[in-house]
C-alpha cells in the first residue's frame, strides 16, 4: 500500500519538528494520526545499529566514569553493568541517557562532549521512518533529544522526560525513572530474550544484585511506570518471571514479582 501524502500531513511532520517539549501534550492526537499512517503505507523502519561491546572497551570510548549524571540515568543493561563494575560484560554499544528535565539534557549534553573525542551530533532523523514514495525521513521521537556518534560506531542517545516516541501504530511517552537500576531488571522480564535470561543468570551471583532488587520505587516511578507499562507488557513480564522461577526457585527476582502484581 503506498502513502498518499497531503498538505496537511506535510504539515504536521513541518510542525511535528519545530515544536518545544512543553507543547508535546496538546500534540498527541496529530502524532497518533502520524502512526497510523506510518502502519499501513510503504516505509521503511531506521535504526542504530546494535551489537554488545565488553563495557571496559566502551568506556574507553566514552570516558563513562568522568561523567557526572545529576538529573539523568542510564537505562539498560549498561547501567546494571556499571553499577556492578563488571568491566568484560558484553553490553550494547548505543548508550541510552534519559533526563528529568530539559535543561538537564542540555548540561548532560555538553558535560559528554567534553569528555569524549572523535564524535560528531547527528540530525534528528537519523532514527526513525524513511517513506520511499516521498523520499524523506520521518523521526519516531519528538522532543529534546541528541544522538553524538563516537568511533567505531558508538553512540549517545540523550532524551527527555516528556518526549513522544512514535511507534509502528502507537506513540508513547517517555518517562524519566529515578529508579532506573530496578526499571532496567522489570524491563529484562518484559522482552525475556535468550539474552536477557542469560544476563539475568549473570547478575544473579552478585550481591550488589539484591541490592537493586530490594530497593523498590517510588511514588512518582509507580505512577510513571503504571503510564509506561500497559496492561500487555504487564502480563507479559508476569508471565515471563513465573516461567524464570520455575527453572530457578530460589531466585532472588521473586521480590520482582510483586511489582508486576502491584502494578
Amino acid at each position: 500500500m503506498t502513502v498518499i501524502f497531503n498538505e496537511e500531513l506535510d504539515d504536521l511532520i513541518y510542525k511535528a519538528n519545530q515544536i518545544n517539549i512543553d507543547q508535546l501534550k496538546s500534540y498527541e492526537k496529530n502524532f497518533e494520526s502520524l502512526a497510523k499512517i506510518l502502519k499501513k503505507g510503504k516505509y521503511q523502519f531506521l535504526e542504530l545499529d546494535r551489537f554488545r561491546i565488553p563495557y571496559q572497551k566502551l568506556d574507553g570510548y566514552a570516558n563513562l566514569n568522568e561523567i557526572k549524571w545529576e538529573g539523568c540515568n542510564l537505562i539498560g543493561n549498561l547501567a546494571i553493568a556499571k553499577y556492578l563494575d563488571l568491566k568484560d560484560k558484553d553490553v550494547s554499544n548505543i548508550i541510552d541517557l534519559v533526563c528529568e528535565k530539559p535543561e538537564d539534557t542540555l548540561i548532560q549534553l555538553d558535560k559528554i562532549i567534553k569528555n569524549i573525542s572523535g564524535y560528531k551530533i547527528l540530525p534528528n532523523n537519523v532514527f526513525g521512518y524513511y517513506i520511499r514514495d516521498k523520499n524523506i525521513k520521518i523521526p519516531n521521537q519528538y522532543g529534546l533529544y541528541y544522538y553524538i556518534e563516537l568511533e567505531n560506531q558508538v553512540y549517545f542517545v540523550i532524551s527527555t522526560g516528556g518526549n513522544i516516541i512514535v511507534n509502528k501504530s502507537s506513540i508513547e511517552v517517555m518517562k524519566y525513572i529515578e529508579n532506573c537500576l530496578l526499571f532496567s531488571f522489570l524491563s529484562k522480564f518484559i522482552r525475556y530474550k535468550d539474552k536477557d535470561i542469560y544476563d539475568l543468570e549473570e547478575y544473579e551471583k552478585y550481591e550488589k544484585t539484591r541490592d537493586i532488587v530490594y530497593s523498590g520505587f517510588s511514588e512518582k516511578d509507580i505512577n510513571n511506570i503504571r503510564e509506561i507499562l500497559n496492561p500487555k507488557y504487564i502480563e507479559k513480564g508476569r508471565k515471563n518471571i513465573r516461567d524464570y522461577l520455575s527453572k530457578n526457585p530460589r531466585s532472588i527476582y521473586k521480590e520482582l514479582e510483586g511489582w508486576f502484581n502491584y502494578f
